[in-house]
């Protein structure tokens, strides 16, 4: 399921939301600092992180636009 292409959300709706709060717990009861829909089993383009400046993030449909070379070291918080 990692790897599977997943559909694009067309709308924010309450189950999208729930399913959010649900991975919320799931990242918080194992200390994680970030967490993927596919890492719960839920097949839809969504994820969640604790960002150093922001905190809390939802991310939808999420699309890398810009990659960078620069090379950064930090704890590693993924769940999988």
């Amino acid at each position: 399921i990692l790897r599977e292409k997943l559909p694009e959300i067309k709308k924010v709706t309450d189950r999208i939301r729930y399913e959010l709060n649900e991975m919320l717990k799931i990242m918080k009861k194992n200390d994680g600092c970030g967490i993927a829909a596919n890492q719960c089993n839920i097949r839809k383009k969504m994820f969640i992180a604790v960002l150093e400046d922001k905190g809390l993030e939802y991310f939808i449909n999420p699309q890398i636009i810009e990659f960078s070379e620069e090379k950064e070291i930090d704890f590693e918080g993924c769940l999988s």
